[in-house]
């Protein structure tokens, strides 16, 4: 366990960090925020997708993007709005441009990744082994700790959805709601944490890539050493108790990530 870090986390806020500290929306408000966020997008926004998407299922020779004003016509918006879209992938670090040869695509192990969208891009493109372990690596890490802190500070509507989230995964389950669940554990988790940084990486644990819906309604036979993790998991945050839920998300992770669960998930769909 890293005790240095997970003493750094239980530390309890000074006045000026719960002053500045996140609350969490109304549950109307993020309804009506999700149900009207295609409606509100910018033509910037769309266009950035648009160029994102090309970037990462399309071959460009030398991996220069065509003139910009090829890109306008093709996406169907003006060069404005283009260079705008181009100048939010400088920022994630998914382009260079260049006054002679125009704008080269950055290898994609480059790209800033803390980043829901940006982390979602990779996914469109085929699968990368080690970009997935990479990712489970991090999230073996980073996720006992979040869960200790959560365990001892979450606000009771958090608690419920990580305890309800663990109970779900614990009764008979199809797949499709098996993969539901087990994302909603992990992301309600490292959101309840008070470390912004930890909070960011919740498009970590978001994205499902392939998500393959044959066998869906097929209930999953979850093996027994996974429930006792995820119920000794329940169990930390029915207490409080820290060193449980830091010691109880490592068994879970080793399940989740480490290719250690059976059958019934696959290794490249989390």
């Amino acid at each position: 366990m890293n005790s240095d870090a997970l003493n750094t986390l239980l530390t309890p806020l000074t006045a000026d960090d719960t002053a500045n500290g996140t609350t969490e929306p109304a549950r109307n408000d993020w309804q009506a925020s999700s149900a009207f966020a295609d409606l509100t997008r910018s033509r910037v926004e769309v266009s950035l997708d648009l160029l994102a998407g090309a970037i990462v299922t399309r071959s460009y020779p030398d991996h220069l993007l065509p003139p910009q004003d090829v890109l306008a016509a093709e996406f169907r918006v003006s060069r404005t709005v283009l260079r705008e879209a181009i100048s939010r992938l400088l920022a994630r670090n998914m382009v260079e441009v260049r006054p002679k040869s125009g704008t080269r695509i950055v290898d994609a192990r480059q790209w800033r990744v803390i980043d829901q969208e940006v982390v979602r891009w990779r996914h469109q493109s085929k699968p990368d082994p080690s970009f997935q372990r990479d990712l489970a690596a991090v999230r073996q890490l980073l996720e006992p700790l979040a869960a200790a802190e959560a365990a001892v500070y979450s606000n009771d509507p958090t608690r419920e959805r990580i305890l309800a989230a663990c109970y779900r995964r614990l009764a008979p389950i199809n797949r499709v709601d098996y993969e539901k669940y087990r994302e909603t554990l992990h992301v309600a988790i490292l959101a309840a944490s008070r470390n912004q940084l930890l909070r960011q990486m919740t498009c970590f644990a978001e994205v499902r890539p392939h998500a393959d819906s044959d066998g869906g309604s097929t209930l999953v036979d979850v093996a027994d050493g996974e429930r006792q993790a995820v119920a000794q998991l329940a169990a930390a945050f029915r207490e409080r108790d820290a060193v449980a839920a830091f010691d109880a998300m490592e068994r879970v992770n080793a399940w989740d990530l480490t290719g250690m669960r059976s059958g019934h998930a696959r290794n490249d769909s989390f």
